[in-house]
């Protein structure tokens, strides 16, 4: 396993056996990775997300919590895995609730 100096890795993040984060990314609290997986530059893991094996996020890729990476998944540069059905959605409830949000799973095989 390689950290470059920059990233940032939470201590509750679990990286496997030979895999690289590249300066500038993040790897949140609770984020799994497998072996032999690239994060590139600046890239983004959100909390809790599982990637397995052989995975590579490119520079700037965003992949937000629930997404699911199956093994050998390519995140292409500039991605963004977001967790929310809306890109706005204003309610009366407030912009913060679920219901507003309508989160949702993305899976990449």
């Amino acid at each position: 396993m390689t950290v470059h100096d920059g990233a940032q890795v939470a201590a509750e993040a679990v990286l496997g056996e030979g895999t690289t984060v590249w300066p500038l990314a993040q790897i949140r609290e609770g984020a799994r990775l497998g072996a032999h997986c690239i994060v590139g530059r600046a890239a983004y893991v959100g909390a809790d997300v599982p990637i397995v094996d052989n995975c590579m996020l490119r520079n700037l890729a965003l992949v937000y919590e629930p997404a699911v990476l199956g093994d050998g998944a390519l995140v292409g540069r500039a991605t963004v895995l977001a967790h929310n059905r809306r890109l706005w959605a204003p309610s009366t409830i407030g912009l913060s609730s679920a219901w507003a949000w309508g989160t949702m799973q993305v899976t990449c095989k």
